[in-house]
């Protein structure tokens, strides 16, 4: 997981796929951000190592930007979503 205080970086989110959202808020995360895999079709293991859309939706991240459009063909389409650390 990105450490924005130990990189100088103090308001911004953090970001990271480890799920350790509860580790940034006891640092001061404002925010978590994580790129998981864009969509809800099932796939296997080899292409979910990122994680999910659906299982982050189910942590309680929402989706902040869709996937970006005319990427190169063999790119896994990511969504990025967040959580705030702060409600």
């Amino acid at each position: 997981m990105g450490h924005p205080l130990r990189d100088g970086k103090k308001d911004g989110p953090w970001s990271g796929y480890c799920g350790r959202v509860d580790y940034a808020v006891e640092w001061g995360a404002p925010a978590v951000e994580a790129y998981p895999r864009a969509g809800t079709e099932r796939t296997g293991d080899d292409n979910a190592y990122i994680g999910t859309e659906p299982l982050f939706r189910q942590a309680g991240f929402e989706v902040i930007r869709k996937p970006l459009k005319d990427v190169p063909r063999n790119w896994i389409p990511r969504v990025t979503m967040r959580i705030s650390a702060r409600e």
